[in-house]
């Protein structure tokens, strides 16, 4: 039986740590059902057995990893590159590498990473998986965790999320570019007002206000207008 709740890193080794033969939990779920995206023959119960350690460690050598049966950082990362190729073929019209840009920038390449932030006056919950797909609660929804943690399932939720947005800021602002309608709706996953903003407006009304969730890497933090082109070029970090 798989944890009532979404798992809690108390630092950022934490969230890095490999998942390894013995553990049980979400993020064992995460993994196998990567490993069963790309082909492995598992069963996502969150038990990281003898066939999850057989299976990592056949995806491991079929991609030139070291055959360990240890999922690190390069093994879940080689499974977010490889699911991301697989939704792209599915959803021709979102950009290849566009889904890898948001692994690494939502969910740092981890499968099962989890965001327990929430902003005042928001509803409660955490954000999970490799495109941060937030989940409400205690109490939390099995099911949603499963497509949350579910790499392939969340990447086509984000997909088509993305393709309805695009739609409808065109239909609300025909003049927006196709790149633009892209870089919003991009947008809307971090901060929606702003997006709407945009859409609305032809503009930014506060470009200059202080985006106070971002932080930056000398301390302080980004303008509206800033965090727009920062959070979607790391979005857009891997599409050519």
């Amino acid at each position: 039986m798989l944890p009532a709740e979404p798992p809690k890193f108390q630092s950022w080794a934490g969230l890095l740590a490999p998942i390894k033969s013995g553990e049980v939990g979400w993020r064992v779920f995460a993994l196998q059902s990567a490993l069963g995206s790309v082909g492995r023959d598992t069963t996502p119960d969150g038990v990281f057995g003898p066939k999850t350690l057989r299976q990592v460690k056949g995806m491991q050598t079929n991609n030139g990893l070291v055959a360990d049966g240890i999922a690190g950082p390069a093994t879940q990362q080689k499974l977010i590159e490889k699911i991301s190729h697989k939704t792209h073929t599915a959803f021709t019209s979102i950009p290849e590498g566009l889904m890898r840009g948001y692994a690494e920038a939502e969910g740092g390449n981890v499968l099962a990473a989890t965001n327990w932030y929430t902003p005042v006056g928001g509803k409660a919950g955490v954000d999970c998986g490799p495109v941060q797909w937030r989940q409400y609660g205690p109490p939390f929804d099995e099911w949603g965790l499963r497509k949350a943690f579910d790499c392939e399932t969340s990447f086509s939720f984000a997909a088509q999320l993305l393709i309805d947005r695009m739609r409808e800021y065109g239909q609300r602002r025909p003049s927006l570019s196709p790149g633009m309608r892209l870089k919003l709706a991009l947008l809307a996953h971090n901060a929606p007002f702003l997006a709407d903003q945009y859409v609305r407006f032809g503009k930014f009304s506060t470009p200059d206000a202080l985006a106070m969730w971002t932080q930056k890497p000398g301390g302080g933090h980004y303008t509206h207008a800033e965090w727009f082109e920062v959070y979607t070029s790391r979005l857009l970090k891997y599409v050519t």
